[in-house]
C-alpha cells in the first residue's frame, strides 16, 4: 500500500522518480525490517525472554544508524558501518541508481542466517509443554 501511495504522490508532485527506483527503495526498507525482525527472533529464541531481544534490537538499530550517519564525518568509527544494516540499505542509493543487488543480498543473507539461528535456538529450548 505504501508503495502505491508513494508512487502516486511522486507522480502527482512530478518528482521524476521512476517506479522501479521507488520499488528498489521499498525493497530495501523491507529487508532492513526483516533483518531487525530476525535479530529480535534470534535473541528471543536464544534467551527465552522478550526484554533482551527488544533491547539488543533497539540498541543495534540506534547505534547502527548513528554509526552510518556520524561515520561519514568521523573516521574513527567509519569502519563500524559494515555492522549496520542501514549501510547496506543506503550505500546502494536505490532512489538514484536503482536496485543495489549486492547490498540487498547481504541483508537477505543476514536475515536468513539469523532466522535459521532463531529456529535452531528455539528447537533446543525446553518450553515445558
Amino acid at each position: 500500500m505504501t508503495l502505491l501511495v508513494t508512487w502516486v504522490m511522486a507522480e502527482t508532485m512530478e518528482m521524476g522518480v521512476p517506479f522501479d527506483r521507488i520499488l528498489a527503495a521499498h525493497t530495501g526498507v523491507l529487508l532492513v525490517g526483516l533483518f531487525f525482525g530476525a535479530v529480535t527472533l534470534a535473541v528471543g529464541a536464544a534467551t527465552g525472554r522478550k526484554g533482551p531481544a527488544m533491547a539488543v534490537t533497539g540498541v543495534w538499530a540506534v547505534l547502527g544508524y548513528v554509526v552510518v550517519t556520524v561515520g561519514r564525518s568521523v573516521d574513527a568509527i567509519a569502519w563500524l558501518k559494515w555492522l549496520s544494516p542501514f549501510h547496506y540499505y543506503a550505500s546502494g542509493q536505490p532512489l538514484q541508481q536503482g536496485l543495489p543487488v549486492g547490498e540487498y543480498l547481504v541483508l537477505t543473507g543476514a536475515a536468513a542466517v539469523l532466522g535459521l539461528t532463531a529456529v535452531l535456538a528455539f528447537d533446543r529450548r525446553d518450553v515445558g509443554v
